[in-house]
């Protein structure tokens, strides 16, 4: 086993500490404030109320923001410190205040600009971005990756990102994973290479390679010393080698692939985690309901599996965006949004018009629907304005504004990136529209009460600071 260095120590040291602190009563953290109070440097009591806050943060609202002035102060002064790579120090556009996240951005915004040769920088802030702004993400990895052009490790974040971008992107994600395959020197010592390759050639649309990989998995993963992580490959490899039976109609190799995926002997420190359901949704799909109950059955020796079992029993598959069709779906709603960013005008035109085709057949999903609709009309009114067609450009948000509420527009709010282009070439009217159509849109949201601020800023002829920083 390599020695670890003296970072690695420190880090899992503060890590003890973060996970210590999740365990303070109420008294003890006041202490361990009171004590970070006359020394700001002092990274282990920071630690300690980290965990505390992190642990709380939704069960109460001073909670989750008191975590902000404590991580901004990391990023501010030790942005480089592999701690802050956790999810602990993450913040979200869904579930935390927008203006703490937009707070935190712009530290890390400032950091990625003056630590441009720095790699462990780079990929802090590509940790930070990697879901709720993929492109900032995907600029940070791509300038490490140019530092250290033979560490593996930015081919397969690069690959991890590309992979959660989903459709379009497979390609590219398997280029970036099977380039980290090939530079890595020992394969047990960096099994996560190799675990991404089955899946992405199959989404790739290389059968055979995916088989390849797939077998190649499987052989290598009896050498992994660690149970947790051979028992992952095994499902990777068996789910993607039953998606390849499924295809080729040999549904009983199919299903014992399924059944394959998960350990045959339950033991203290068995799998557990969070299933790959893809091959069971399909499998339901095609009829072959015994095997995906004695499936189910199987995990529940690790999770609970009660709502699964209650939506079979009624003939509904409980892994609606496992389906491909579904995921296919899913992944345009944020593709035009995504290729704006990376400037590929073309792309991002092509996937707002496939999205708004595909999205005929969804009209009942309450969750995307309404979301990838107002995207596409963003991005298409965004894309109009750059070629000089201002009446079509408020056309399109106006469309923007008038589209089904849904989910995931409470949760991340409304785009936008359009109405900041059209007032800085004076379209001050339709985004005061827009502003009252946004009240509909994200009026469940915490963060809501923005729509007020930025609509007084607007009336008054200025430009919403808080638009400069989530559209930069």
């Amino acid at each position: 086993m390599p020695k670890r260095t003296e970072e690695e120590s420190e880090t899992e040291k503060l890590a003890v500490l973060v996970r210590a602190g999740a365990l303070l009563s109420a008294e003890e953290s006041a202490a361990v404030a009171d004590k970070l109070k006359s020394n700001q440097h002092d990274l282990d009591s920071r630690m300690l109320l980290i965990g505390y806050y992190n642990k709380r943060k939704y069960k109460s609202v001073d909670a989750q923001r008191a975590r902000v002035p404590l991580i901004g102060w990391c990023i501010a002064n030790i942005p480089e410190h592999r701690i802050i790579h956790g999810p602990e120090f993450h913040l979200y556009r869904g579930t935390d205040f927008l203006r703490d996240y937009i707070e935190l951005k712009k530290l890390w915004k400032a950091q990625i600009e003056l630590n441009q040769n720095n790699p462990a920088v780079l990929e802090n802030a590509a940790s930070f971005f990697t879901l709720d702004e993929c492109t900032i993400a995907e600029e940070c990895l791509l300038r490490a990756r140019y530092l250290e052009p033979n560490s593996p490790k930015w081919y397969r974040n690069l690959a991890h990102l590309y992979k959660l971008w989903g459709a379009t992107y497979e390609a590219q994600a398997l280029e970036q994973a099977e380039t980290a395959f090939n530079l890595v020197q020992e394969i047990s010592e960096n099994f996560d290479a190799l675990r991404l390759l089955p899946a992405l050639a199959l989404s790739a649309g290389d059968v055979a390679k995916a088989r390849r990989y797939a077998d190649e998995l499987i052989e290598l993963s009896v050498l992994q010393t660690d149970h947790f992580v051979c028992q992952l490959a095994l499902q990777d490899a068996h789910i993607v080698l039953g998606k390849i039976a499924l295809t080729n109609d040999d549904v009983g190799s199919a299903n014992e692939h399924l059944l394959r995926s998960l350990p045959k002997d339950y033991t203290d420190d068995s799998f557990i985690g969070q299933p790959d359901a893809s091959l069971a949704a399909a499998l339901f799909q095609a009829g072959q309901r015994e095997s995906v109950k004695e499936w189910i059955e199987l995990y529940a020796r690790y999770i609970s599996v009660t709502s699964w079992r209650a939506k079979i029993s009624v003939g509904i598959s409980p892994w609606l965006y496992e389906r491909e069709e579904r995921r296919k779906y899913f992944d345009f709603s944020r593709l035009p949004r995504t290729a704006f960013n990376k400037k590929q005008w073309e792309k991002a035109k092509q996937t707002a018009d496939e999205f708004l085709a595909l999205s005929t057949a969804y009209t009942d999903d309450q969750r995307h629907y309404g979301f990838g609709m107002h995207t596409a009309y963003c991005v298409m009114g965004q894309l109009a304005l750059r070629y000089g067609d201002t009446d079509s450009s408020r056309r399109f948000l106006e469309k923007a504004g008038k589209v089904p509420a849904a989910e995931r527009l409470v949760e991340h709010g409304p785009d936008f990136a359009l109405a900041l282009d059209l007032l800085e070439v004076g379209e001050k009217e339709c985004v005061q529209a827009f502003l009252k159509d946004c009240k509909r849109l994200w009026g469940r949201s915490h963060n809501s009460y923005l729509l007020k601020e930025w609509a007084k800023s607007v009336d008054a002829g200025n430009i919403p600071n808080d638009w400069k920083i989530l559209c930069s």
